[in-house]
């Protein structure tokens, strides 16, 4: 059993314990204390009457007064009636609480507080006073403040942004939009858009397969840039957008938040079609055109030409792609001329057309033409663009027109020497004429005088040729033999040809008639014997002339217009060079030709192909390289009977016995037509003034029953005297007798009332009939 403590040890045992006591207490007042002194917010005491009683330094500085102030205040007197509330719950034993700008009475200062307010109670329970613990929120406002407008700030941004901005979700599900991303799609108001819609990838995009590449790059790599697509409106409109997405957030379903911003393009597409389709029609015109088409940056590299460039210049276009320097591709000599004209474009200065001459990717050369403008970028030279014309054919075509401008000169020479010639030869045509009628045929005086007559018909005939040559003559077809025609033109060749070539023929010599004018079947002859011995004269080979009839069916004939039937058949040999077949195709093109210059103009072949196809006949050319070249001329065959040919010398000759007014300026003429006319038994008043001529009709009008003048005369031409004399006397009938002019010809005659027209120098049997002719109609 224990034994129980005495009074001095229970004694003791208190001392002992009051003592501890006291130290504790003082420790935990100590603790406090401190607490108290430096917590960061403010501690205050009041009691039950609402009077501070303590506080702590944190207080008297949120509060902005002193110490000796705050004690003592009594918070239930406070004008702040939320403030004195709070006080009072907390003395009504609940937790009073304060938020709000608190002026202080004791220093006329307003801090944002936030005050917690707590009772204080005895042991008995019964509240004594209360605790205050008071927190300065100055920064957080402020900082709240600075949220808020920043907040206002970007929801003002989201809302008045001039691009969409969206917040969607992987799903197809609109989170949020701003008026602009409403507006794009065709929505006035946001709730509008929200509302409609539900899923993107079916309602929004026009192919739903870029919705999924959308949402597979977003996976892949976490965002998109410059994304478009073609979105489809409510309102059945199409409108393209393009978008800067990022993946937001993953949600628990799997799917994630998307945002980002849209921008409508349509335009900006409309115009890239625009755009595609010009340049689309820019390059199908490029290509249509037979020039080369090109562009070059600033250091004169071609960056684009069309398909003719390949054609003109013998590059390929992967050439191209590898890169070609326009300048190399002119002349050395060229360049230099080239870059200052280049310069010249990029300063604004105007230089026309520039011809250069063009190396072919062979080495070949040819002329060029380039119409160039300049690119300008930024204000600055960027380039060249253009078009370059291939000269070869125009230059082609000029010396062509100089070939035809020189024969056109050689053409108004011969009508000149005609006129000349033929007022020469009529009066040797005419007077040996008139003296083959006065000599004894058995006469060494006729046959000399013969020959001067036959010499003086072939001058004629030659004056006709050259005429017929330089197209200053029209053809006159009549029933013709070709027999003479060949045989002299073979003597003609052999007189002219040398005699290392030989020349036979074999003419068949009852060969049908056909319709041709003997002139231009001369022209046709000799052209073609003159290519034979061209063909041989450097080698002394042989030319072989022939002429037959023959058959030829529908099938044997090349121009299918032409009737079947019996055709002369002319043929022309040679075992010359030959004809490359190559070639073949073109020898009857103007001015075609594969002799050296000054040996041929190229235009024998075309005119005699013009000839015979204006006959109505075909010319066909076989021909061995090497070997020789054989051209076979085919004219249809007359049915009438040769006799019905050119009427030979002989025929009856009809004369009268009217007064004919005869004017010429050339006296050997008038003497000659005089004499012939008296011969024919007509009177003859003659004048070599036509204005004297034309005073003499004025006064003796009635006794003139014919007028013949020339056509070329000074003081008046024939025509002119003609007008006045149909002015005095219209029913006097008129001839024109002309060596050549080329403002008159039979039509042009007839087309002015002249009733007839002759062609110096003329037979006396022609002559006669002529004006036989003209009289008889006049009765």
């Amino acid at each position: 059993m224990s034994r129980k403590p005495t009074y001095e040890e229970l004694e003791a045992r208190i001392k002992e314990l009051e003592r501890s006591s006291d130290d504790s207490c003082k420790e935990n007042e100590e603790k406090y204390r401190l607490i108290f002194q430096n917590a960061p917010l403010g501690f205050l005491h009041f009691n039950q009457d609402g009077v501070i009683t303590a506080c702590n330094d944190m207080f008297v500085k949120i509060i902005g007064s002193s110490k000796k102030a705050l004690i003592g205040l009594n918070m239930l007197h406070l004008r702040d009636e939320k403030f004195v509330h709070a006080v009072r719950e907390a003395l009504n034993n609940r937790q009073g609480y304060y938020e709000g700008d608190y002026r202080s009475v004791t220093a006329e200062k307003v801090t944002p507080i936030r005050v917690h307010f707590s009772p204080y109670r005895f042991r008995d329970n019964d509240v004594c006073g209360g605790v205050g613990i008071v927190e300065d929120f100055t920064e957080r406002k402020k900082t709240e403040q600075v949220l808020l407008e920043s907040e206002e700030k970007y929801r003002s941004l989201f809302e008045n942004a001039p691009v969409g901005i969206f917040r969607t979700d992987s799903k197809g599900g609109v989170a949020l939009c701003n008026t602009a991303m409403a507006r794009i799609l065709g929505f006035e108001a946001v709730e509008d858009a929200l509302a409609y819609y539900s899923n993107l990838g079916e309602q929004l995009y026009a192919n739903p397969e870029r919705r999924r590449e959308f949402i597979r790059q977003l996976k892949e790599n976490g965002f998109v840039k410059n994304f478009e697509y073609e979105a489809k409106l409510p309102g059945g409109d199409n409108k393209w957008l393009n978008m800067d997405a990022r993946i937001m957030a993953s949600k628990k379903d799997g799917a994630f938040l998307i945002e980002g911003f849209a921008t409508d393009i349509t335009e900006r597409k409309q115009a890239d079609q625009a755009l595609q389709k010009s340049e689309a029609r820019f390059r199908e015109l490029s290509e249509m055109l037979p020039e080369t088409v090109f562009e070059t940056d600033a250091n004169i590299r071609l960056t684009f030409v069309n398909r003719q460039a390949y054609k003109m210049f013998g590059y390929t276009e992967e050439d191209f792609k590898n890169g070609l320097n326009g300048l190399e591709m002119m002349i050395p000599e060229d360049r230099p001329k080239a870059i200052e004209n280049i310069s010249a474009k990029f300063t604004g200065k105007s230089i026309g057309v520039n011809e250069y001459t063009a190396i072919h990717k062979d080495g070949s050369t040819f002329p060029v033409l380039f119409h160039t403008s300049p690119i300008f970028a930024n204000g600055q030279p960027a380039g060249l663009r253009g078009v370059i014309v291939d000269m070869t054919e125009r230059r082609r075509i000029e010396r062509r027109l100089q070939k035809t401008q020189k024969i056109e000169s050689i053409g108004t020479l011969a009508g000149g020497i005609a006129h000349d010639f033929n007022n020469l030869l009529f009066p040797i045509l005419g007077m040996s004429e008139l003296l083959l009628e006065d000599l004894p045929k058995d006469s060494s005086e006729w046959q000399c005088v013969r020959e001067i007559f036959k010499a003086s018909k072939r001058g004629s005939e030659l004056v006709k040729q050259i005429l017929a040559f330089s197209r200053k003559a029209e053809p006159k077809k009549q029933p013709s033999v070709l027999q003479q025609v060949l045989k002299e033109a073979v003597k003609l060749s052999r007189s002219t040809i040398p005699a290392d070539v030989a020349i036979t023929s074999d003419i068949m010599p009852d060969c049908g008639v056909v319709m041709a004018d003997p002139t231009q079947m001369h022209q046709v002859v000799m052209n073609l014997i003159t290519n034979a011995y061209h063909a041989v004269q450097n080698q002394g080979g042989a030319i072989f002339v022939s002429l037959r009839e023959c058959q030829l069916e529908k099938e044997d004939l090349t121009d299918k217009n032409l009737p079947p039937g019996r055709f002369a058949l002319m043929s022309i040999a040679d075992n010359g060079v030959g004809v490359d077949p190559e070639i073949m195709d073109r020898i009857f093109e103007p001015y075609f030709t594969t002799k050296s210059t000054g040996k041929g103009t190229g235009l024998g072949l075309a005119v005699v192909h013009g000839i015979i196809k204006d006959h109505r006949g075909e010319i066909k050319i076989r021909s061995n390289p090497g070997r020789g070249t054989v051209v076979d001329v085919f004219l249809p065959l007359m049915k009438k009977s040769k006799e019905q040919a050119q009427a030979a010398p002989g025929v009856h000759i009809p004369s009268g016995h009217e007064r004919i007014m005869l004017v010429d300026d050339e006296e050997p003429v008038v003497n000659t037509v005089g004499k012939m006319l008296s011969r024919l038994g007509y009177e003859v008043c003659s004048f070599t003034n036509s204005l004297e001529a034309l005073e003499y009709f004025r006064s003796n009008s009635s006794g003139i029953d014919l007028l013949m003048t020339d056509m070329t005369m000074p003081h008046m031409t024939g025509d002119a005297l003609i007008k006045e004399v149909s002015a005095i006397s219209p029913d006097t009938p008129t001839v024109i007798c002309t060596g050549f002019n080329e403002k008159i010809d039979e039509k042009i005659a007839k087309q002015i009332g002249i009733k007839g027209y002759l062609l110096k120098p003329v037979l006396r049997k022609d002559l006669a009939e002529m004006l036989r002719s003209v009289l008889d109609s006049k009765e």
